[in-house]
């Protein structure tokens, strides 16, 4: 994982709540971060429906929100 990875987990786990992190995610990622974590679709939905505390789930849903917050911030620089 980079630093700036790193850097953008820990500041999103201070200002994001779960709800918000799940607003963030797009339709269908749930696999992709099931997969990511070695865990079942319907435990990534338990987490992001607050029903779970599993610490795989959380760092890869804040890993994959990191990555396409990145994603934005770099198209929206080369439009703008």
């Amino acid at each position: 994982m980079s630093i700036f990875v790193h850097y953008s987990i820990t500041k999103l786990i201070k200002v994001m709540t779960r709800k918000e992190l799940k607003s963030k995610i797009p339709h269908g990622y749930a696999k992709i971060i099931a997969e990511k974590a070695g865990v079942n679709r319907i435990t990534v939905s338990n987490w992001l429906n607050d029903k779970s505390d599993n610490p795989l789930v959380e760092l890869a849903v804040l890993e994959i929100v990191a990555d396409l917050s990145e994603k934005k911030n770099s198209l929206l620089k080369r439009i703008g």
